[in-house]
């Protein structure tokens, strides 16, 4: 009885091996490298970086975050768009090697820099997703929604309400993201009325509501026009409007604290309930500041100059200062102090209006 055996074809196997092979290695082939200062390697993936260090993700280790100064070569198999702070896009195979960043484009060198002049680099689809897309103007919004209120019945019946809104939406939304554009809305709003019987009804009626449009020129410095609107009985101010715009810089900006200052020139009209209504061009000073205390408390305050350039007479100036107070998850307490002074009032009326407003926080 004869057997026959097949025969091992020596090409086929050979084939075989070296695809089992190139499965094996393709995650390597195609992985980021990272060698640090003292010689250890990681391979994995870039997942982000920015001026500061790289975030970098390896399979055995998990995301790392690494200093520049820490690496001694980095260099990735795949492609991704660098953002200079001159908002400047570059797009390539990203390598860091003698204290210089280089992107790479077909195996060329297209364009060197040092870690400060770079604000990000990230990976083409979440830059296509979250900073080239656009997006419905009714999305992307953050912010806070507050409400307070006071209800007296006796001799006197006394009503009062407050409420504010503070909502922003930043292009791209990503925060880590150098910004390029900004849309701001605000509303501050305070509501009282004392009435008793045989006495005339007392009334407080204040509202302050601004819209603003940044557009930034560097990761600091950006423009703005803006508009806003007040309405004070208690200075006999039945409304006024503001149009303008001016350029403004961010001097400190960080998880902890911030610090802005702004400059504009904006034309206003005035209307009074008993006195001619008045136009003139003005110029303000702002600056804003905010710092995180303990427990996440939030500290803010701002204070506004605005002298008038064609009406000496109607300078005013605007402060105000809050403190937030985390209750449970999105819930705050919240205390504002407003001091408006308008040079100006209706015949009759105070200079200064001064407002303490407590209530509930909501954040968006």
């Amino acid at each position: 009885m004869h057997v026959s055996i097949p025969q091992r074809n020596p090409a086929r196997l050979l084939k075989t091996a070296i695809s089992l092979l190139l499965l094996l290695l393709a995650p390597r082939l195609w992985a980021d490298h990272l060698v640090f200062k003292n010689g250890d390697r990681l391979s994995g993936s870039l997942v982000r970086a920015d001026a500061d260090g790289v975030i970098f993700q390896a399979a055995m280790v998990g995301p790392s975050t690494v200093p520049w100064g820490n690496l001694r070569r980095l260099r990735t198999r795949q492609v991704f768009v660098l953002i200079t702070t001159r908002f400047g896009l570059h797009r390539g195979r990203i390598e860091w090697s003698r204290g210089q960043i280089r992107v790479l484009h077909r195996g060329r060198v297209s364009a060197v820099f040092l870690p400060r002049q770079v604000a990000m680099i990230i990976n083409p689809v979440l830059y296509a997703r979250q900073v080239n897309a656009a997006y419905p103007v009714w999305s992307g919004w953050h912010g806070a929604l507050s409400a307070g209120v006071s209800l007296v019945r006796g001799t006197q019946s006394v009503r009062s309400f407050n409420g504010s809104v503070n909502l922003s939406r930043a292009t791209p939304r990503l925060s880590w993201l150098p910004p390029s554009s900004k849309t701001s809305f605000s509303f501050q709003g305070n509501y009282g009325r004392i009435s008793q019987a045989g006495k005339p009804t007392v009334l407080t009626d204040i509202f302050n509501a601004a819209l603003e449009q940044d557009e930034y020129v560097s990761q600091r410095v950006f423009l703005f026009a803006n508009a806003l609107m007040n309405h004070n009985v208690a200075q006999g101010l039945s409304l006024q409007q503001s149009y303008g715009g001016g350029i403004g810089w961010t001097i400190i900006k960080n998880p902890v604290a911030t610090l802005q200052v702004k400059s504009d020139l904006h034309w206003t009209r005035q209307a009074f309930y008993a006195q001619p209504h008045s136009r003139f061009l003005a110029t303000s000073l702002t600056e804003s500041y905010g710092r995180k205390l303990a427990r996440s408390v939030m500290w803010t305050e701002s204070l506004s100059v605005t002298p008038a350039i064609t009406n000496s007479v109607a300078y005013q100036t605007a402060g105000q200062t809050s403190l937030v107070v985390p209750i449970y998850k999105s819930l705050s307490f919240n205390t504002t102090l407003i001091d408006n002074y308008l040079n100006n009032p209706a015949p009759g009326f105070q200079k200064n209006s001064l407002q303490f407003n407590s209530g509930i926080q909501f954040s968006l």
